[in-house]
Formats: C-alpha cells, structure tokens, sequence
C-alpha cells in the first residue's frame, strides 16, 4: 500500500512543536515501512531518519497549504492519516476523507473531541467522569461569594488546544470569551491510556504523563511508558469507554487524572507522544496496528517489553538517534 502521512508542523515549519512533530512523523513512516509499506509526507525539505518520499509542501506553507498538499499527495495514495492542532485537526481531516481511506479519526468525532465542552458534556452524558464545568452561575465562587467552594483552585483552558498550551489556573474570577472552558482542577496521578481502535479496541499502554501543576500555570515535560499501575484495567475500561462514546477509530490517546475518581480531562482523536514509546516497548509494529483497525482485523492483545521514557527537550532528538 501506499500510505500518506501529513504532520503539520513538518509541514509548516512550525517552531514550537517541530521536534515533538518530527519524532512522530519518523515513528509512523518508519513502522508503516517497516510493514512492507510505502510512504509519503508532505514537508518543507525531507527529514533525515525518516523512511519516505518527502513531497514539497512549499516554502510558505501555512494552513491553507498544507489542506491543498493532503487533498493532493492523497489522491495518490491507497490510505492516509493526518496529525495537527485540535483547532484545525477535523477540517483536514474531512480533505482525507474527500481524497481517500482515513485511517484516523472520522471527522465527526474528532470536532466533539476538540471542543472540550462538548467533549465533556458527550462524557458526563454517558456516565464518565470529568472535572466540572464551572459555569456562569458558578463563576462567582470563584471571588468567595457562593457557587464553587472557597479555596479552589480552577483551570482555564481554550476549548481547543493541544497538551498544556494556553492553560492557567486562577482562584479568582476572570471575564471569559466563549472561546475558553473553566473546570475544576482535580487532583490525582497524570496518567493517559493508548488505544487501537477498528472494529474491536485494542489496549496499548497505560501511560505517565510528566505534568508539572504550578501557581498559575500547567506543564506537561515528557512520559513514561508504559507505567504499571494498580489502576491499569480500571484506567483502560474508562479510556475504551470514552473513545466508544465520542466514535474514534485509529489511534486514540485518552488523558486521565486518577484520584478519588477516573477524571477524563482530554481525549485526543490523534497519534499523541506516548506513540514514540509505544513503538518500542510493543511486539507488533504500531503503522501495522492502524492500518488492521482501518481494513482490517486487530489481534486481541499485544505483548510489552521494556520501559521508555522520554522528555520534552528529547523529542526532536529522538528520531536521529535511531537513524544514526
């Protein structure tokens, strides 16, 4: 087969998550490569350690020009699979499926997973805990005048956005455009569960997330995977039951805070980071994995060895190290 895979910030040239970009460009072309496959990517220039026909996306490709470089590498290729910010994630996502088979995400579930009240509101609906919505009629707690409890501690995010970019944490009231979500901020272990999903949910990894909790600020630093907890099963039954209600296929990341409670606070309808261990520490190859959920059938289970950790700062190293 032939097999596209666009990542924006290849694509674009965007600073800030080129490193974390080019890791998992090179961990998904590599495994689809390795499974016999032939890959194609659009970018600026070709990117060392990356096994793939890399397709000039232009040296202005912003993204208008990367929708217009998917739409047309494509329709040229047998499946495709597409990795971008939340914001703009279902629209190019709609252009793979116009172009050819999508191995993500459907369109549908990845707009009501980007959107984080929306998203919260499907969860809550269907019985899955999340970090509560504080609405209008709660803001004023926030200022000790009723409503939310005294003391709390709330966070403020857009609703949509990638990790921790653009989120704050306040004890007091803030004048808020719709374009932002205010939830509670639970307390408990930062954990995220992978999955396959086509026909059947195929478990991956139960996963750390390095999430640093300031006075006003959230900062995720890297992960480990997988992570043993005692929790695992509990924790892969709230991920499973989360992504079946949002209809995700593909590769999904489900982000947990587990305390008193499972607090579903992010469900990511995309590859995520933890994928560059993942590739590792499991038996099969992961590009293999997601081209079985989108025409084919899974394995009922996949086995792990070893542990992988990883930092912010070794994103945009890891990849080269492999290929050196």
């Amino acid at each position: 087969m032939e097999v596209m895979v666009a990542e924006y910030a290849v694509a674009t040239g965007d600073p800030d998550i080129l490193g974390e970009g080019c890791a998992m460009l090179a961990t998904l072309a590599n495994s689809f490569a390795a499974s016999g496959h032939l890959v194609r990517y659009p970018a600026r220039e070709r990117v060392r350690g990356v096994i793939g026909d890399a397709l000039r996306c232009g040296g202005d490709c912003d993204d208008d020009g990367f929708a217009t470089a998917i739409g047309r590498i494509a329709r040229t290729c047998d499946a495709g699979i597409v990795i971008a910010p939340d914001e703009i994630l279902a629209d190019l996502t709609e252009v793979v499926e116009e172009s050819t088979v999508n191995l993500g995400c459907p369109s549908k579930s990845v707009r009501n997973c980007a959107d984080k009240l929306i998203c919260s509101s499907i969860l809550s609906a269907n019985g899955i805990a999340v970090p509560r919505v504080i609405d209008d009629a709660d803001a004023g707690g926030m200022c000790g005048t009723g409503g939310a409890d005294a003391g709390a501690r709330y966070v403020i995010k857009p609703r949509s956005g990638c990790a921790s970019e653009g989120i704050s944490i306040e004890s007091e009231k803030v004048n808020l455009s719709d374009d932002f979500i205010v939830t509670e901020l639970v307390s408990g272990e930062h954990l995220s569960a992978s999955l396959v999903i086509g026909k059947t949910a195929l478990e991956l990894t139960v996963n750390k997330q390095m999430v640093e909790i300031g006075t006003e600020t959230i900062e995720y630093n890297g992960g480990v995977v997988p992570y043993q907890t005692p929790r695992w099963d509990e924790v892969m039954d709230t991920a499973a039951k989360a992504a079946d209600v949002l209809g995700c296929r593909g590769y999904v990341g489900v982000d947990i805070v587990a305390g008193d409670e499972l607090y579903v606070v992010d469900v990511n309808p995309r590859p995520t980071t933890s994928i560059l261990g993942i590739a590792k520490v499991i038996d099969h190859e992961i590009g293999d994995l997601i081209i079985r959920a989108g025409l084919g059938e899974l394995p009922e289970s996949v086995g792990i060895t070893g542990t992988f950790e990883f930092t912010k700062e070794m994103l945009g190293c890891i990849f080269l190290q492999d290929s050196q």
